[in-house]
């Protein structure tokens, strides 16, 4: 029997991020990965067999909310070779008729592409991207701290109103829908297709509301940038990895954990499935879910009832919204000649989606089980902007498409991936008309695939549903809120907790700040602080408004 100061269950990037805090502040510490590859969403392999030589990313490309955060330097992640390259060149969203809207990293050369399509939105884009950016400010002054409820939430927003941001304008974006938040600001069908678009990050229909800050999310990225590792997104994996070690931690893949052991009131160790038990003698830490926490791996007599209940409430694709993904070795670089800025794009994430209209017409399709006839994708060349991910002049293609999780009619997903995977390809080739031709070959990650592969409900990377219900204070339920459980020692991370999905690390670094702060090897913050959040709030909207006109 192995004994450890802390246990991680999860070796996603949330779990690994908070492993390294915890690592480098003494203590020693186990991550367990329940499959045979670290990384959970975030993995770059050689995963296609015909096609030796070719890195793809299974899972999420865009590091941008890594970047931004001080989780890359606190843990001195470039020194276990951790590289990041940023590109100008960010989204490009292509329409068949020849249209397309390029965003840049600049705010400016965005706004004059954008002009040639319509003068009146590149205007109202300029002043979007300002009140967008107010808007992210307030989620950033609460996003590494405990979660403030709505009635904070609302406190902060008036100090938003004192440094003369428009405060109904933001509680009523943050109230609708993206349909009507995308309405409100522009008159062309692209602009409002490309932003809702971009909104359904969050796996939510165009329609939902509570879900009208998700278009903003696109504002940021002119302020942060894009970043990918060079090497692919397992860079960070490989690179936490070896951060843990350095600091004598230990990382293991094939490790399912069963069991939460409960002593005396305190979480005392975990058991694996194959039976190996693993004492932790500081406290446990899990980066999956809390539904699987409190209804799988903890005996339930141990939770009060009514705690039970509100984790059985919690909602995971509740919409049946998962994800569908194939990877591609190609002959040569996907072609996009038809629009003017298309070859200066193949370096960006490209996502066709032809309507607003369309979009929600293919989450209702999703809800009633059915893969869409025509879906939005997200298309990247990861191996246009890094070549080290193919061999030279060849390169990979990255698809990724919103999908049913339970098919209709009893279907099985292992039946109908390769007809599935076709299908998309033929969308993709309207856009990119060579890759069929190209094709070397291509590796497919189903809904269910991801499931088997991670654990997670429903495949879906973000834990739990992303709705209004679901966020702050109420993420994953108030009583689980900051981190903490009602067992002494045992916290959660992960995407299920706040500030929720995405691909950040905030989630991570939070849980390993309230561990350090229960262990004594920091100063425990006094209450929840959110007089100093809405005071520094207050300081970063002031300092902003001074220095926009020059972003």
């Amino acid at each position: 029997m192995s004994q450890y100061d802390i246990v991680v269950i999860g070796g996603g990037h949330n779990g690994l991020i908070c492993g390294g805090y915890l690592a480098k502040a003494g203590e020693s510490v186990l991550v367990l990965e329940k499959y045979g590859v670290i990384g959970g969403f975030v993995t770059t392999e050689e995963a296609i067999p015909e096609a030796p030589g070719f890195k793809v990313t299974i899972g999420a490309m865009e590091h941008g909310g890594v970047v931004e955060t001080p989780i890359v330097s606190d843990l001195e992640l470039e020194k276990f070779g951790l590289e990041y390259m940023c590109r100008d060149n960010m989204y490009f969203f292509p329409f068949l008729d020849g249209v397309a809207i390029p965003i840049y990293k600049s705010v400016d050369q965005t706004c004059e592409a954008i002009a040639e399509v319509s003068e009146k939105d590149a205007e109202s884009y300029k002043s979007f991207v300002e009140f967008s950016n107010a808007l992210l400010s307030l989620f950033g002054a609460v996003s590494y701290t405990a979660p403030p409820t709505f009635g904070e939430l609302a406190g902060a927003m008036s100090a938003s109103a004192a440094v003369g941001v428009d405060t109904d304008r933001l509680i009523r974006t943050v109230l609708t829908s993206p349909r009507a938040v995308v309405n409100e600001w522009f008159e062309t069908e692209y602009m409002r297709a490309a932003l809702a678009y971009y909104g359904s990050v969050s796996q939510t229909a165009p329609s939902t509301l509570g879900s009208g800050w998700a278009p903003c999310l696109l504002a940021g990225c002119h302020s942060s940038g894009q970043w990918r590792p060079k090497g692919g997104s397992g860079q960070l994996i490989e690179a936490l990895v070896r951060a843990i070690e350095s600091h004598g931690g230990t990382v293991r893949a094939n490790a399912e954990v069963s069991r939460i052991v409960v002593e005396n009131g305190r979480a005392a160790a975990v058991e694996l499935q194959d039976g190996e038990r693993i004492e932790a003698k500081h406290g446990i830490v899990s980066s999956i879910d809390a539904k699987r926490v409190f209804l799988n791996l903890l005996d339930r007599d141990l939770v009060d009832p009514k705690l039970i209940r509100q984790i059985q409430n919690i909602t995971v694709a509740s919409t049946n919204v998962s994800e569908f993904k194939i990877d591609c070795a190609l002959d040569e670089l996907p072609s996009l000649d038809r629009w003017e800025r298309g070859p200066d794009f193949v370096v960006s994430m490209i996502q066709p989606c032809p309507s607003v209209d369309h979009l929600e017409r293919e989450f209702i399709d999703i809800r009633r089980g059915e893969f869409p006839e025509a879906p939005a994708v997200l298309i990247s060349i990861p191996s246009a902007a890094d070549t080290t991910l193919a061999p030279p002049g060849k390169h990979t293609l990255w698809l990724s498409c919103f999908a049913p999780y339970e098919l209709s009619g009893g279907r099985n997903w292992d039946e109908i991936r390769e007809q599935t995977a076709d299908h998309l390809i033929n969308v993709v080739a309207q856009y990119m008309p060579n890759i069929k031709s190209s094709m070397i070959g291509r590796v497919i990650n189903t809904p269910l695939d991801w499931y088997r592969r991670t654990g997670a409900i429903a495949g879906n990377p973000n834990h739990m549903d992303m709705t209004l219900d679901q966020l702050f204070g109420y993420r994953p339920t108030p009583a689980l809120s900051d981190y903490r459980t009602p067992i002494e020692g045992l916290y959660l991370s992960g995407s299920g907790v706040h500030p929720g999905g995405g691909l950040n690390g905030i989630p991570g670094h939070n849980t390993a700040q309230v561990v350090l702060e229960d262990l004594g090897y920091v100063k425990a913050s006094s209450g929840r602080g959110l007089g100093h959040r809405i005071g520094k709030l207050r300081e970063l909207l002031q300092a902003y408004l001074k220095l926009r006109k020059y972003l």
